[in-house]
Order: structure tokens, then C-alpha cells, then sequence
């Protein structure tokens, strides 16, 4: 609930809702005022932190479990303005060596494509929780 990314209660957050659309997840986001970057648009830390959201959700709604981001890429490819609202989609891509892999883009209203990213995963299963809580 109070995830930054999908969480009901957190009102900083970004309030994304992903549900299943064919083979893979589709949110909508609509930018809210403390999200803006350079002037009239949104931080390129959010765009990131939205595809990382919808796009880890796509791996663990394929596998069945929690996932954890070890590495994510994110091309920028046109500004996202504070105004309008965006679709975001991803996908789960497979397993490679340890991995699992998915993939996903954010378009604006007109279709144009804003970002795209792709990422790798692992289960979070109770021991890497507690592993990495440890770590702190």
C-alpha cells in the first residue's frame, strides 16, 4: 500500500494500476505537479521509476513470484510533459542464465513513444529478503 510506484496510500506516488492486456501489463499514468524535472516536464527519474514498476510487474505476474530489479536500461526518446496522460506496457521476454527478463515503453496520448526499457530480475524469495535487509 504504500509502494512509491503502485501503492493506494502513498500520496507522493505514482498511483500506476498495471492489469493484464493480451500477453503482458498496461498502466496508465497521468504526471502530477511534484514529478516535474526541467521545466514543464516530467524527471527522467520517474520515467524511470514508472517503467521499472510496470516492467518488474510483468516478470513477476509470468512467474508467479516477488522480483527484485539487478539491472535496468532506459532509453529517453522524447519529453514527457507534465500535461496529458501516458499508457505504459511491458512484457516478460524469458529467463536467461539466472535471470528473468521483460521489457516495456511508455507512449503519450498520440502514440508517440517517450521511453523504453528493459530489465533483469530476480525472486525475491524470503532469504534474499532477509539477506539484503541485513545489509543495511
Amino acid at each position: 500500500r504504500g509502494c512509491f510506484g503502485c501503492g493506494t496510500e502513498n500520496q507522493a506516488g505514482l498511483g500506476l494500476k498495471p492489469y493484464h492486456d493480451g500477453d503482458g501489463l498496461t498502466a496508465e499514468y497521468s504526471p502530477r505537479p511534484h514529478h516535474r524535472g526541467f521545466t514543464a516536464v516530467v524527471h527522467g527519474g520517474i520515467i524511470a521509476s514508472i517503467l521499472d514498476e510496470v516492467i518488474t510487474s510483468a516478470a513477476a505476474v509470468k512467474t508467479d513470484a516477488l522480483m527484485a530489479t539487478v539491472a535496468m536500461e532506459v532509453q529517453y526518446l522524447s519529453p514527457m510533459k507534465l500535461e496529458g496522460s501516458y499508457v505504459v506496457k511491458s512484457r516478460y521476454t524469458g529467463e536467461k542464465e539466472k535471470f528473468h527478463t521483460a521489457e516495456g515503453e511508455i507512449k503519450d496520448a498520440e502514440g508517440r513513444l517517450i521511453a523504453r526499457g528493459r530489465g533483469r530480475f530476480v525472486p525475491l524469495t524470503p532469504g534474499r529478503v532477509e539477506k539484503f535487509l541485513s545489509k543495511g
